[in-house]
């Protein structure tokens, strides 16, 4: 997350936090690839991106272990789904 954005990753971090879920927002300033390669090799299930696009329609870019990406999840129904519920609303990404 560049620091322009970083006030709306916190805003999601937050609200996906209420509904149960751990998250981590990633403050270093190395480029978006290598952020997403480190925790893609930390074994997270599902990476978040956050950008202008992103801020301006309230969504998420969601990134799966697999490397599957999911453009414009809407936040409101991430936050408020429950992990199989998620995966479904995400394209099934759970085994």
């Amino acid at each position: 997350v560049t620091k322009q954005y970083m006030d709306y990753a916190h805003t999601v971090q937050k609200q996906i936090h209420a509904a149960g879920f751990y998250v981590d927002v990633e403050t270093s300033q190395r480029t978006l690839n290598k952020m997403v390669r480190e925790t893609q090799l930390m074994q997270y299930n599902f990476i978040l991106v956050v950008g202008a696009k992103e801020e301006e329609n309230g969504t998420v870019t969601i990134r799966t272990r697999d490397n599957e990406v999911r453009p414009d999840a809407v936040l409101v129904a991430v936050a408020q789904s429950r992990p199989r519920l998620l995966c479904s609303a995400i394209g099934g990404c759970c085994r």
